[in-house]
Protein backbone atom coordinates (compact mmCIF):
# COMPACT_ATOMS: atom_id res chain seq x y z
CA UNK A 1 0.00 0.00 0.00
CA UNK A 2 1.31 3.47 -0.85
CA UNK A 3 1.53 6.40 1.42
CA UNK A 4 -1.51 8.32 -0.21
CA UNK A 5 -3.79 5.18 0.04
CA UNK A 6 -2.44 4.47 4.28
CA UNK A 7 -3.59 8.55 4.12
CA UNK A 8 -6.46 7.76 2.37
CA UNK A 9 -7.90 4.41 4.97
CA UNK A 10 -6.58 6.44 8.05
CA UNK A 11 -8.70 9.34 7.56
CA UNK A 12 -11.69 7.46 6.72
CA UNK A 13 -11.42 5.73 9.65
CA UNK A 14 -10.65 9.16 11.81
CA UNK A 15 -13.78 10.18 10.27
CA UNK A 16 -15.94 7.16 10.33
CA UNK A 17 -18.56 8.97 7.35
CA UNK A 18 -21.81 7.94 6.46
CA UNK A 19 -21.33 8.77 2.98
CA UNK A 20 -18.09 9.89 1.17
CA UNK A 21 -18.59 11.73 -2.37
CA UNK A 22 -16.30 11.69 -4.65
CA UNK A 23 -16.18 15.31 -6.64
CA UNK A 24 -13.89 15.77 -9.98
CA UNK A 25 -12.12 13.26 -12.32
CA UNK A 26 -12.26 10.31 -11.80
CA UNK A 27 -13.34 7.29 -8.98
CA UNK A 28 -10.94 5.75 -7.11
CA UNK A 29 -11.59 7.27 -3.87
CA UNK A 30 -14.87 6.77 -3.75
CA UNK A 31 -14.47 2.42 -5.07
CA UNK A 32 -11.78 2.23 -2.54
CA UNK A 33 -14.52 3.56 0.41
CA UNK A 34 -17.14 1.27 -0.58
CA UNK A 35 -14.23 -1.19 -0.08
CA UNK A 36 -14.13 -0.40 2.97
CA UNK A 37 -17.97 -0.12 3.86
CA UNK A 38 -19.01 3.07 3.12
CA UNK A 39 -21.33 4.26 0.64
CA UNK A 40 -19.47 6.28 -1.91
CA UNK A 41 -21.21 8.10 -4.83
CA UNK A 42 -18.58 9.46 -7.66
CA UNK A 43 -19.86 12.11 -9.42
CA UNK A 44 -17.87 12.04 -12.44
CA UNK A 45 -20.28 12.81 -14.84
CA UNK A 46 -20.24 14.94 -18.65
CA UNK A 47 -23.54 16.26 -17.73
CA UNK A 48 -22.63 18.77 -15.50
CA UNK A 49 -22.47 20.90 -11.91
CA UNK A 50 -26.33 20.74 -11.36
CA UNK A 51 -26.63 17.69 -12.06
CA UNK A 52 -23.37 16.30 -10.13
CA UNK A 53 -24.65 18.16 -7.14
CA UNK A 54 -28.06 16.86 -7.19
CA UNK A 55 -27.15 13.20 -7.97
CA UNK A 56 -24.86 14.21 -4.60
CA UNK A 57 -27.35 15.18 -2.77
CA UNK A 58 -29.51 12.82 -3.51
CA UNK A 59 -27.59 9.89 -2.64
CA UNK A 60 -26.94 11.95 0.83
CA UNK A 61 -30.81 12.07 1.52
CA UNK A 62 -31.55 8.00 0.38
CA UNK A 63 -28.51 7.31 2.72
CA UNK A 64 -30.78 8.74 5.37
CA UNK A 65 -28.56 11.85 6.33
CA UNK A 66 -29.92 15.23 7.08
CA UNK A 67 -30.19 17.19 4.43
CA UNK A 68 -31.25 20.95 4.11
CA UNK A 69 -33.44 20.97 0.75
CA UNK A 70 -35.11 24.61 2.06
CA UNK A 71 -31.51 26.38 1.56
CA UNK A 72 -31.64 25.04 -1.95
CA UNK A 73 -34.67 27.37 -1.89
CA UNK A 74 -34.03 29.70 0.39
CA UNK A 75 -34.43 32.81 -2.22
CA UNK A 76 -37.40 31.73 -3.92
CA UNK A 77 -40.69 32.50 -3.91
CA UNK A 78 -42.33 29.17 -3.76
CA UNK A 79 -46.49 28.01 -3.63
CA UNK A 80 -47.54 24.77 -2.14
CA UNK A 81 -47.63 23.67 -5.78
CA UNK A 82 -43.91 23.49 -6.44
CA UNK A 83 -42.84 23.09 -2.83
CA UNK A 84 -39.60 20.95 -2.29
CA UNK A 85 -40.37 17.71 -1.00
CA UNK A 86 -38.80 17.03 2.62
CA UNK A 87 -38.00 13.71 3.76
CA UNK A 88 -41.36 14.14 6.32
CA UNK A 89 -43.09 13.92 3.27
CA UNK A 90 -41.32 10.71 1.93
CA UNK A 91 -41.93 7.10 2.07
CA UNK A 92 -39.23 4.60 3.15
CA UNK A 93 -37.15 3.28 0.75
CA UNK A 94 -34.20 0.78 -0.04
CA UNK A 95 -30.90 2.60 0.09
CA UNK A 96 -29.25 1.25 -2.73
CA UNK A 97 -25.91 -0.72 -1.94
CA UNK A 98 -22.33 0.90 -2.68
CA UNK A 99 -22.05 -1.68 -5.77
CA UNK A 100 -25.07 0.00 -7.39
CA UNK A 101 -24.04 3.57 -6.40
CA UNK A 102 -20.91 2.81 -9.00
CA UNK A 103 -22.89 1.28 -11.79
Amino acid sequence: MDGGSARFEQAMADAAPDLLIEIGPGCGLAERAAEMGVTALSTETYSGPVECFLSALGAAFAAGLPVNTAALYEDRRLDKENAPVTPAMMKPVRVPSSEMLHA
